[in-house]
């Protein structure tokens, strides 16, 4: 049964984007293809990372939408890997625990970093 993630962004049905499970992580974590359609959650008391591969190690279609949550007290900063651009409105660190933010890829080694980011 997939998660609901209850935004109006819609993607997943009636006011909300499903997730098909969520990929949960105690240290830095680079995405991988099988994230595609989960909420990777990163858990740690300390600091933690998630980054974002090249297309040449990872060929994600473009179109993709990787959703993650900082599941602890340690602060979660997305890292963009060699070659990669993440364009967004502010930081790549998440606001607090719990939060939750998601990237869209827009051409090969391009994203767009949306939600809850300070």
């Amino acid at each position: 049964m997939p998660l609901t993630f209850p935004y109006s962004g819609g993607g997943g049905g009636a006011g909300g984007t499903s997730f098909s499970g969520v990929n949960t992580q105690a240290a830095n974590y680079t995405a991988a293809l099988t994230d595609i359609g989960k909420l990777v959650v990163l858990s740690s008391a300390s600091a933690i990372a998630f980054t974002v591969p090249p297309n040449s190690s990872v060929a994600f279609p473009v179109g993709t939408v990787l959703n993650f949550q900082q599941g602890g007290a340690g602060a979660l900063s997305v890292a963009a890997g060699a070659g990669v651009t993440i364009n967004k409105l502010s930081t790549l660190n998440a606001v607090g625990s719990y939060a939750i933010g998601g990237l869209v890829q827009i051409a090969a080694d391009s994203w767009i970093l949306y939600g809850a980011m300070q």
